[in-house]
């Protein structure tokens, strides 16, 4: 759409150029005293493949030398004078208050305890135990006989001779003895029997139950009561009597002095260092492309009329 609004531009300024005024073409007709406009020509368009040279960006690290400002404690020495408080021994006398002990007898009034035993009638309520049979009824058990009848096997055999070979114990034949065997006769008879079997049964027996019952009973009974008997004694005592005396003590006191102190303390030091840093960079790069571009068309012929 863009070709076409091109072409039409150009063939307008080439019919502008080319006309003279008195033969301009209106836009709704010929205008009086022009010329009616020629006929477009047919659209050309044509490409030519060219290298053209362009700058394109390239991204990389590179390593660059940079200085820096580092701050870095030092410790220095350095004297100063002071003042210093000294202690100093001095001997002092003063008057002292000393407590000197004295032993003295003094009259003491002192309440002793005196303990009276006394009568006290006292009741209290015991329990008294009461005993008495009781008729109850219990379940025992009792061996019963009871005749059975059994089955028994007996044996009702017999001795009878028999005669049996024998080797001889030289090698020679065998010899024939007599000998007695007992000849089994096993028989079953019915037989009675008396066994014990158990039965539970119900008896009656007596049994004591034994009660209490409370009755009250009154009884004495030694209660001590304490007194409070004053009593009056001599007695010793150690009494702390308070004597001035006069005394010499070492006194310590402070006396300032100058001294010269050596003190370290920390100064920051500024030093300038270079060392590698890795920057990332951006470089502009020319690099060659190959392209179509559009070329200009052959001129058209003669211009000839359009419309009546």
């Amino acid at each position: 759409m863009r070709r076409f609004t091109a072409l039409g531009l150009s063939w307008v300024i080439l019919c502008t150029a080319v006309a003279p005024a008195s033969a301009f073409y209106g836009f709704y007709g010929p205008m009086p005293g022009c010329m009616p406009p020629c006929v477009p020509c047919a659209p050309c368009v044509q490409y030519q493949t060219v290298q053209r040279q362009i700058t394109v960006p390239v991204y990389g690290v590179e390593t660059r030398r940079v200085s820096q400002v580092v701050c870095k404690p030092e410790f220095r020495t350095s004297t100063y004078a002071a003042t210093a408080m000294v202690p100093v021994q001095k001997p002092v006398t003063r008057q002292v208050c000393v407590m000197v002990p004295q032993t003295q007898t003094r009259t003491v009034t002192l309440n002793t305890c005196q303990v009276t035993m006394r009568k006290e009638t006292r009741s209290c309520q015991v329990m008294i135990p009461d005993q008495k049979m009781v008729q109850g009824t219990r379940t025992v058990c009792k061996l019963v006989p009871v005749v059975e009848t059994r089955t028994v096997c007996r044996d009702q055999g017999s001795w009878q001779t028999v005669e049996r070979q024998v080797p001889s114990c030289c090698g020679g034949p065998c010899q024939t003895i007599a000998c007695r065997v007992w000849v089994p006769n096993m028989v079953q008879t019915q037989v009675q029997v008396t066994c014990q079997k158990p039965q539970m049964v119900e008896e009656p027996y007596q049994y004591v139950v034994t009660t209490c019952k409370p009755v009250m009973k009154t009884y004495e009974v030694d209660v001590p009561q304490v007194t409070m008997v004053p009593q009056t004694k001599q007695v010793s005592c150690t009494v702390m009597v308070p004597t001035m005396q006069t005394q010499t003590v070492m006194c310590t006191e402070l006396q300032c002095k100058p001294v010269v102190r050596t003190c370290t303390y920390m100064v920051p030091v500024t030093k300038t260092v270079e060392r590698d840093v890795q920057v990332a960079v951006c470089r502009m790069v020319t690099k060659t492309i190959t392209c179509k571009v559009p070329v200009a068309c052959a001129p058209c012929g003669p211009c000839e009329p359009m419309g009546p």
